[in-house]
C-alpha cells in the first residue's frame, strides 16, 4: 500500500454525492501515480548513481610522471560523465574527459563501454588521431547496435527519448 485517504464529513453534512465520489478517486489515483513513479525514479537514480561510481577508477592511478586526483560529482539524474588517466610506454600519460548524453542505467553503461574501450586502445600505444578515430568507430558501433534493437527493448527506448 502506498497509503491511505480517508474523507470525514461531520454529522450535519449531507453525504458525498457522485460528482464527489469521482473527483475524489481520480485525486486519489493520480497522488498513487506521482507517489509511485517518485519512488520508481529514486530508486532507478540510486542503481545509475551506483553503477557509474563503480565504473569509474576507485583512486587515480599512480603514474610516475604526473599526480592526479579524481573528484566524482555526480548529476543528480545519474548521468555519464567520466574521466580516466592512462599509463602509456615512454613516460606518458593520457588523460580523457568523457560525457554520454542522458541519465540513466543505460547512460552509465555506455559510459562504461567507451572508458574500457579508451583504456584498451591507449593500452595499444596508438597515435592521438588513430586513438580518435577507433574510439569514434566503437562509438559508431555502439550507437548501430542501440539503433538496431527492437522498439520495446527499453533499452533503445531510453536512447531516443
Amino acid at each position: 500500500m502506498l497509503g491511505l485517504l480517508s474523507l470525514f464529513r461531520d454529522q450535519r453534512s449531507a453525504g458525498f454525492d457522485e460528482k464527489e465520489l469521482a473527483l475524489t478517486l481520480e485525486l486519489a489515483i493520480h497522488t498513487a501515480l506521482g507517489i509511485d513513479n517518485a519512488r520508481r525514479y529514486t530508486r532507478e537514480h540510486t542503481i545509475a548513481a551506483a553503477l557509474q561510481r563503480h565504473l569509474l577508477p576507485p583512486a587515480p592511478p599512480s603514474q610516475t610522471v604526473i599526480e592526479t586526483a579524481g573528484l566524482c560529482v555526480a548529476d543528480d539524474r545519474g548521468a555519464g560523465g567520466w574521466s580516466n588517466a592512462c599509463a602509456l610506454p615512454g613516460a606518458r600519460t593520457a588523460l580523457v574527459v568523457g560525457e554520454v548524453a542522458g541519465h540513466g542505467i543505460h547512460t552509465a553503461v555506455t559510459m562504461g563501454q567507451l572508458r574500457t574501450a579508451m583504456a584498451s586502445l591507449a593500452a595499444l600505444d596508438l597515435e592521438p588521431d588513430e586513438l580518435l578515430a577507433r574510439l569514434d568507430d566503437a562509438t559508431a558501433r555502439l550507437a548501430r547496435e542501440c539503433r538496431a534493437l527492437p522498439p520495446g527493448d527499453p533499452y533503445a527506448r531510453s536512447r531516443s527519448a
